[in-house]
């Protein structure tokens, strides 16, 4: 048992010191499962979540393109990063292009718009109106998820 304690233990410094060398957008593919990186998923959104929320992380998530960058991920985890960030101060109508709204319901991704939306996602801003793309692509599913949120 003690072997055991001491492996971990050694484990999760070793990971703590590669971490501090890894940038916080590698760290979210990591900790998202979604890319080539060799440490366990677990690890590395505990290391994610535990150290790497500082206003200068969402800044470099926001440069990023934002909350599109992790919710244009393709697993799961991408849900419970995005709120992480969301809590941390990432502003969710905020992105280079489009708003992450109006990228989701372009790209047709109805999970993140239903995340979108109800994390409070401005839905007519001033450089989309959701509704009115959900219309010009002829996505009633959208329309609908929209014109609720509206309601």
């Amino acid at each position: 048992m003690k072997t055991v304690s001491i492996a971990v233990i050694l484990i999760l410094v070793t990971a703590g010191f590669v971490f501090t060398k890894t940038s916080t957008t590698e760290l979210i593919i990591c900790a998202d499962g979604s890319g080539e990186v060799y440490t366990p998923t677990p690890v590395c959104r505990w290391y994610l979540s535990t150290f790497r929320t500082a206003p200068t992380d969402v800044d470099a998530v926001r440069r990023a393109s934002g909350i599109d960058f992790i919710l244009n991920g393709t697993s799961v985890n991408r849900f419970n990063i995005a709120e992480l960030y969301i809590k941390a101060g990432l502003n969710i109508n905020e992105s280079p292009s489009l708003t992450p709204l109006c990228n989701a319901i372009a790209l047709k991704q109805t999970d993140n718009v239903k995340f979108l939306l109800a994390h409070k996602a401005t839905i007519n801003h001033s450089k989309c109106d959701a509704i009115a793309l959900a219309k010009s692509i002829d996505n009633r599913e959208m329309e609908e998820l929209l014109e609720g949120g509206v309601k």
